[in-house]
């Protein structure tokens, strides 16, 4: 297929260039972005994070000393009465109804009082069930209470079979050694005090035994006396804050400041359902564990969704930054590839220009040169011609020698001549003829000169005109002087082939408003080599003699002369095919350039009347 020739331009360069815009706008503007948003963001989330394990923490502690206010103070009061009552007096059963009133006056709760002797028998009771002579020397509690003086059970059932709790009190006595009075508690008192905690969907607070068994009811997970899943051994300390792992608790971490990042990616990202926040605080009697508990996400819910908003933000920013700084980049590169190519062919045509100018002025000084000595080498050879014929002594055959080659000396001298002409037309600059001219009819004119050469070179010549086509306001001779170029390149084109053609064809070129004339032949074709200098001076790709490499150059200078464009399409084995652009005028042109010459008309007819008078 044949192709335009385009300027040889590598794109490689543009490309680097391009990677470099980016990778620069990405370096200067991108990475420092994004490293301060994630330091930012792991900032805000260690400081939130370590304020919301405090409050959580506190949470806990501030039930912890409600459960131990709530116990010291039934402690205090089975203390006075054991303390203020012998064993003799309590023993009675009126007197120990007499005072589990009283206590119930001064606090509540109590569900039963007993006393119980050394042995462990309960010996006096008062409440709702008469279990006097009950034994309890068995009991955890009594042993406790025993070694250490004061006990506070664990949440057993009973015989009301409602879950409950002791607090016993050993109290010395001469006669006895020591006696117990001990007061029995229903855990729901201990319920209604941490229940006003409990916040949000998954928010639960409760008591646990350092054996795991829950010493109250939670609100979502299991049931009082109940066996937890709590890793009660990871609890260290008087208190502190973990992260519980449901499925598996035994992976459950202790916080104290912050949370890792990749815990909490893993937390907010693989399993966000799967974690909870767990404060703990653990009291002095009994070794019980006020837990404080709640689904992760619920109580970070709000310092995460603000977290990932502003990690969205801040990736919207980067993907704008890259989005802005890639089509930026990319159209910085595509103008200065514009400019590139702009000015590459500017320094083209300024090289062109250069070199049309210097080989103008020394084509001008050669051309002087040789037409004086053709001029007297000319009137010699007439005069020869003038003297042999008057001669009449003269041999014939020398004579005959003697115009032969004179006609030798005058063809040369005709060739000569033809090029210095030539030379001298490509120096000189002379202003067109302008008129307006019918180019089918130029093109007509020069193809009926070379028709007799083309027949006699085998080449057939075609003309496709299309018809009514505007007139161009152009040098009619300077034209023609083109298209013989043209014409007679296409045929000379097509040596040595036993069938050639030429095509010529004009059209009309309405979005440019002009007039295209291509000359196409079915010679040997141009190398790519030859075609960014097919149009300077002396260069011919004919054989030596045949050209003088200025049929083209004068041509390219014509038309450029002209305010035209002139191309070349070429593949080797198919020809070439030689195209030019001419523009016309358009209406509101004529119209203005009529009315400007018939006023410069006027003005030149006053100044001769003036001149006159």
């Amino acid at each position: 297929m044949l192709g335009t020739r385009e300027p040889d331009i590598s794109n490689t360069s543009y490309s680097k260039l391009l990677r470099g815009f980016i990778v620069g706008a990405v370096a200067c503007s991108v990475f420092p972005l994004f490293l301060l948003g994630w330091i930012s963001f792991l900032n805000y989330s260690d400081f939130s994070t370590s304020r919301m394990s405090e409050y959580f923490k506190n949470a806990a502690i501030d039930n912890r000393k409600i459960v131990e206010l709530f116990l010291e103070d039934r402690v205090s009061n089975i203390k006075l009465i054991a303390a203020t009552n012998s064993f003799d007096y309590l023993k009675e059963s009126s007197n120990i109804n007499d005072m589990f009133r009283i206590l119930n006056q001064r606090v509540s709760h109590f569900t039963n009082l007993a006393v119980i002797d050394s042995d462990g028998n309960q010996v006096a009771y008062a409440g709702q069930f008469n279990l006097s002579g009950t034994d309890y020397t068995e009991t955890e509690w009594f042993q406790e209470v025993t070694e250490k003086g004061v006990c506070i059970s664990k949440v057993a059932l009973g015989f009301p079979k409602k879950p409950h709790f002791s607090i016993a009190v050993r109290q010395s006595d001469d006669r006895e050694g020591f006696w117990i009075l001990r007061a029995t508690i229903e855990t729901q008192s201990l319920e209604s005090l941490i229940d006003m905690t409990k916040s949000g969907e998954t928010g639960e607070v409760f008591v646990v035994a350092s054996n795991g068994v829950y010493q109250t009811s939670p609100r979502l997970h299991g049931a009082i006396m109940e066996k937890s899943s709590l890793p009660i051994d990871l609890f260290k300390g008087d208190s502190g804050v973990m992260i519980l792992d449901v499925e598996n608790p035994s992976r459950s971490i202790s916080i104290e400041e912050s949370i890792p990042l990749k815990y909490r990616l893993s937390i907010t990202f693989s399993a966000p359902h799967s974690r909870q926040i767990l404060a703990y605080s653990k009291l002095k009697n009994p070794e019980w564990f006020v837990v404080a508990k709640q689904d992760f996400l619920e109580f970070f819910g709000d310092i995460d969704h603000l977290n990932l908003v502003i990690l969205a933000l801040l990736h919207m920013s980067i993907l704008a930054i890259v989005i802005v700084s890639s089509l930026t980049a990319r159209y910085m590169t595509r103008l200065i590839e514009r400019r590139d190519k702009e000015a590459e062919k500017l320094n083209r045509q300024l090289s062109r220009a250069r070199k049309l100018a210097s080989v103008g002025e020394l084509a001008a000084g050669v051309a002087h040169e040789i037409n004086n000595p053709l001029a007297v080498i000319m009137t010699e050879t007439m005069v020869m011609r003038e003297l042999t014929a008057d001669e009449q002594d003269i041999r014939q055959q020398f004579r005959d020698d003697l115009f032969n080659s004179l006609s030798q000396i005058d063809g040369q001298i005709q060739r000569c001549a033809h090029i210095t002409q030539s030379l001298l037309n490509f120096s000189r600059r002379i202003a067109s003829a302008s008129e307006f001219v019918d180019i089918n009819s130029v093109l007509k004119d020069v193809t009926g000169f070379v028709e007799r050469k083309a027949l006699s070179c085998g080449v057939k010549l075609s003309l496709n005109l299309e018809q009514n086509l505007p007139e161009l306001k152009t040098d009619r001779f300077e034209l023609e002087q083109v298209f013989l170029n043209l014409i007679n390149n296409a045929i000379d084109a097509n040596e040595g082939k036993t069938e050639g053609s030429v095509n010529i064809v004009s059209r009309l070129d309405q979005v440019r408003k002009g007039v295209i004339v291509s000359v196409a032949d079915t010679g040997t074709g141009i190398p790519d080599d030859n075609l960014d200098r097919l149009f300077d001076p002396f260069f011919t790709t004919k054989p030596p003699g045949r050209g003088t490499g200025l049929g083209l150059s004068i041509s390219y200078s014509i038309v450029k002369h002209l305010g035209g464009e002139i191309t070349v399409q070429s593949e080797l084995g198919r020809g070439a095919v030689f195209s030019i652009f001419l523009p016309y005028l358009s209406e509101e042109q004529k119209n203005a350039l009529y009315m400007g010459e018939n006023t410069t008309k006027e003005n030149q007819d006053e100044k001769t009347q003036a001149v006159n008078s």
